[in-house]
């Protein structure tokens, strides 16, 4: 999710389908929701309902390689969960927790505090707030602003979520 730039919504929604290697893109036009419905839907979507998110460097390398394990599993959702269907948000975040405990974090990381060290990584790095609103998929330039400013986070948070995610 971090280097993806997604809601955890969209995650849970990603299928193949979406993701144009090639190009270096994923198309965003699907989210499952907090009931659990797939739904042809986005938070912030565009008249057309859906908006392109670029894949970086280090989503691209974790998505190839997802897609050379051929884990046996139909060519649908990128992110299986339990009953080889989407990944559920709980489910996603007993697995940070999970990792938060073996690394012998005490912080309560969510899948939110992945998109979230995300932009603030991004802002820190200097990418620009219409950058910003284009990769994490904002329709308003305050959001973007936001975390630019957040980009001061102290240096021990990150770290932790560094940890967490690596």
């Amino acid at each position: 999710m971090e280097c993806l730039n997604l809601r955890i919504s969209e995650v849970k929604a990603l299928k193949w389908s979406d993701i144009y290697l090639d190009d270096g893109l994923i198309c965003v036009s699907h989210m499952v929701d907090h009931e659990g419905n797939y739904r042809e839907y986005t938070k912030n979507h565009d008249d057309d309902g859906i908006h392109f998110v670029p894949i970086s460097d280090r989503a691209m390398d974790i998505l190839i390689r997802i897609r050379n394990k051929n884990y046996g599993f139909r060519d649908d959702f990128v992110f299986l969960g339990k009953n080889d269907n989407y990944i559920l948000t709980g489910e996603a975040n007993n697995n940070i927790h999970r990792a938060c405990e073996a690394l012998g974090i005490k912080k309560n990381f969510t899948t939110h505090s992945c998109r979230r060290y995300a932009a603030t990584n991004a802002a820190l790095n200097g990418m620009s707030t219409p950058a910003l609103q284009m990769a994490f998929g904002w329709k308003d330039r305050e959001t973007a602003e936001k975390y630019i400013q957040i980009a001061a986070a102290t240096k021990e948070h990150q770290e932790m979520l560094v940890n967490v995610l690596n």
